[in-house]
Order: structure tokens, then sequence, then C-alpha cells
């Protein structure tokens, strides 16, 4: 690895940290979840970015899709400021929340420059689908998707892996080493927040709760980081890992709703609804995996009405926009045109919730 390979990997882990940060404070998810979460939802607003752009027929470089995904972030931390009551904090306060988003991105900087040496050696490409992905990323910093991709390797393979490696040609590389343990690395995270949540809601006060706490945290990420499927996938170029993490994101959040173990009930909305769209270019059966998430969350009476509508809003939106895209590139069959129709009747469908 060169030093511009090392910038490139660093410079896209910290801008991806910290568009989730500021989308999160938009959001109003704060303490460790904000931080923990941080660089899943900076990869769900930039792929969501990079798919807008490509349906669009946008310049599709990861240049503008992190510039888009930044005035997402800030636009909806704008928009959310007043309402948050960021005004009657001090310049002091304010500064030091600033303060620690910086020290989080410095961080995950760090950590990236620290742990490539080891990522590299251990990284996993043999497979003929990491070479595809690794082939439609370079099209997509290159601007020649529409002329170099298959239909058939274009639907199968779908956008989010190809668009968190597309930055790598920048650093004379075909992949970004990092991305792939740095999304375990969220998933393991995203267990203790799970568990810094089961303390919270009608058993809170229990004696034992920080028992109850403590033991899903060891015992989630011990299971998990010693499980020789999760350790190959963590340095897999392929989508599993980050498929599985936003369809547990998804059913997670739907829990702590449901639970009223969070107070920030629009911004975990906002934040599983937007999973549920990024999903559908993730995986190939994805369409299958979200509409058997999104029917308990529909159905339950204990789940908000707010967060009912966002997700079933990230879903139609998810599923037509791909969908629909596949559409006017000629693939017209059943398993396209079918869920383009059931997405269509998912929007119609949200005045009636």
């Amino acid at each position: 690895m060169n030093a511009a390979t090392i910038a490139v990997e660093v410079a896209f882990c910290a801008a991806l940290t910290y568009i989730g940060l500021v989308l999160l404070r938009g959001c109003g998810i704060g303490g460790f979840a904000r931080y923990a979460l941080a660089f899943v939802a900076g990869i769900l607003v930039f792929v969501a970015s990079m798919v807008l752009l490509v349906v669009s027929g946008l310049p599709t470089t990861p240049v503008v899709a992190l510039a888009v995904a930044s005035c997402v972030a800030l636009g909806s931390w704008a928009l959310t400021r007043r309402a948050r009551g960021v005004g009657r904090r001090t310049s002091a306060q304010r500064g030091a929340r600033w303060l620690r988003d910086a020290g989080a991105v410095l961080t995950v900087a760090v950590f990236v420059v620290l742990a490539l040496p080891s990522i590299d050696a251990v990284t996993y490409i043999k497979h003929v689908d990491s070479i595809e992905y690794i082939a439609i990323a370079g099209m997509l910093t290159a601007q020649t998707l529409d002329e170099g991709v298959s239909l058939y390797q274009l639907q199968k393979r779908q956008l989010v892996v190809p668009a968190l490696h597309a930055a790598a040609r920048y650093g004379d590389a075909y992949y970004l080493r990092s991305v792939t343990p740095a999304i375990a690395l969220s998933t393991l995270l995203f267990v203790v927040v799970m568990a810094l949540a089961s303390t919270r809601g009608p058993r809170a006060a229990a004696p034992t709760a920080w028992l109850v706490t403590l033991a899903v945290a060891v015992l989630g990420v011990g299971l998990l980081a010693t499980h020789n499927r999760f350790v190959m996938h963590a340095f897999y170029i392929n989508g599993h890992l980050l498929f599985g993490l936003l369809a547990v994101i998804v059913a997670g959040a739907a829990w702590l709703v449901a639970r009223r173990a969070v107070d920030a009930v629009a911004g975990w909305s906002t934040l599983a609804g937007l999973a549920l769209a990024v999903l559908q270019v993730t995986r190939v059966e994805a369409f299958v995996l979200t509409t058997a998430l999104l029917v308990p969350i529909l159905t339950s009476q204990r789940v908000p009405l707010v967060f009912k509508a966002a997700t079933l809003a990230g879903y139609g939106v998810g599923v037509v926009v791909w969908h629909g895209y596949l559409v006017g590139l000629g693939i017209t069959s059943l398993e396209v045109t079918g869920p383009l129709g059931i997405g269509m009747g998912a929007l119609i469908a949200l005045p009636m919730l």
C-alpha cells in the first residue's frame, strides 16, 4: 500500500463517520448509540445518494456522492436544530459536542491507519462475486456504468458494495480494505447499544438491570467475534455482513420503540426507514427480507404510527426507485415488475395508516 491508498482509506471512513454523526444528531439520537451507529448511518446516506445519482444519470463519482450525502446530513441537522433546543445551549456546550465528534472521527482515522497492515493480510477477495463488485465499483468512479455493466450483473450484484469501494480508485487500488472490518465493528457496537437499551423501559428499575446489560453485551459481542462465519465476512469483499446488520437495525429499532426504551422515536424511525430503503440495493433477496421485516411492524399495536409510516415509506421508496430503474433498463421479468407493483402499493397505502 502506498501513501495515496492509505490517505483515501482514512479520508473515506472519516467522512462517512462524520456524515453519520451529523445525521444522527439531526435525528435526535444521542449518547453511545450515536457514536456506535455513526459509520453505518454514514453508509446509509452515502449509498442512498449514490443510488439517486445512478438512477438520475448524474455523475456517479464517490466525491459527488459524498458531497450530496454531506448536504443531506447537514440539512437534516439544520432543519431540526431549533426543535431540539440547540439554541438554548451555551457556546461551551456546543463546542464540547463538536469536539467529541472530532474526537470520534480522529479515532476512526487512527484505527484505519493502525489496522490497515493487518487487514490487508487477511482480506478475502478470491471469490468471483468480489471481483464483480470491484469491477462495478470501477465503473462508478469512471462513470461508465451504463456502458460497461451487464444487466444480469447489475441486477444480481446491485450497488451497495460497489459504491462503498468506488473511492479506492483514487488511491490506485481496487477496493477499500477498511470498510468491511469497520462494518463488522459497527455490528458489535450495535449489540452493545441493544444491551444498554435493555436496562430502559418497564424493567429499568430492576436491581439486576446492570447485570443483564453486562451479560447481553459480553455474550453477544463474544459469540459474534468468535464465530468463524462472522470473522470471515468481516474481511470478505461482499455485502453479507452489511445486509445482516441493516436487517438487525430495523428489527432492533422496532423493538426499542415498541418497549419505549428510547426517547428519539422519530430519529430511530428515520434510521429504520433509511435502512429499509438501502437494503433494496444490497442483495438480490432484499425484497423478500424487507417484506418479512415490515409485516410485524405494521401489524403490531405497540409500534408507534410514526415508526410504521417511516418504515413503510422507506420500503416503498427503495423498492420503487431500484426496481423502477431496472425496468427502465429493460428488465421486465416478474421478479422485478412484481416488487415494483408492491412497492407502489406500499406508497399508496401510506395515508391509510
